[in-house]
């Protein structure tokens, strides 16, 4: 890998460590967008990967759900078209490109379409309809497990004919994300996943983010707009979800 890529992957990673702890949604923006230009992507998002603890043995998925995605960039129906194929993944009408999502899972792994998909797929409607008319002719993913149940997914979209993704492009999302699984851990939580048994709704990360910082809980209710009493509430079904004891339960599972 060249001298300047790594000084650039080192920046990335010195920005992420500068921000604060409980500014997750800041960071994550900071790293996709700073993956993203490293590689010529002109979008990035990250996916949410839970693996369900009891599934049908039938299922070519093994269990895999993407119950959380965010872009970076929005694009033209990109939201629609996003959960239209979370639709697909959930009832199981499987792609070729959602089984490469589940293989190798547990490992750090990272592939693009172009150069893991057969030339075929590029002619199928389903390619047609979620990617090319959206003007995206490569995406680059990197995989990034947090447990044996838990993975964080990077996507990175190639287009206005840019060239397809090389290894060394691979290369360098695999080395920029393999020694962040501390924030990949950190995102999940975030949001609830994968400890909680449903996402955080939004009230409830506005809340989180206020009980990760120093303020009492009647300040956290004026910055949120909400009465002490709703702050509260948010609170105890936050603690009761990750399965805690109060403020210092969080603060200990947060930052193990």
């Amino acid at each position: 890998m060249e001298p300047g890529v790594v000084e650039r992957i080192h920046a990335l990673w010195d920005g992420l460590d500068a921000l604060a702890a409980r500014d997750v949604d800041g960071a994550v923006t900071h790293l996709a967008a700073g993956l993203a230009e490293l590689v010529g992507a002109g979008n990035a998002v990250w996916v949410a990967g839970v693996r369900m603890q009891s599934h049908d043995h039938r299922d070519p998925l093994r269990g895999w759900r993407a119950p959380l995605f965010h872009h970076l960039k929005p694009l033209p129906d990109w939201l629609l078209n996003t959960r239209e194929i979370q639709r697909m993944w959930e009832k199981r009408r499987m792609d070729p490109s959602f089984l490469l999502g589940v293989a190798n899972t547990g490992k750090y792994r990272c592939y693009s379409f172009r150069r893991s998909l057969p030339e075929d797929w590029f002619q199928s409607p389903y390619y047609r309809h979620y990617w090319e008319r959206l003007g995206i002719h490569d995406v680059a993913v990197a995989c990034c497990p947090v447990n044996a149940h838990a993975e964080v997914h990077y996507l990175f979209h190639r287009t206005d004919g840019a060239e397809p993704y090389g290894q060394g492009e691979l290369d360098a999302l695999g080395t920029a994300t393999r020694g962040l699984r501390w924030f990949h851990a950190r995102l999940l939580l975030s949001h609830g996943l994968p400890v909680a048994e449903a996402p955080f709704t939004l009230a409830e990360r506005k809340v989180l983010k206020g009980l990760l910082g120093d303020g009492t809980e009647k300040e956290i209710a004026q910055v949120c707009g909400m009465s002490p009493a709703t702050v509260h509430y948010y609170a105890g079904e936050i603690y009761r979800k990750l399965g805690v004891r109060g403020r210092a339960g969080l603060m200990s599972l947060w930052l193990q």
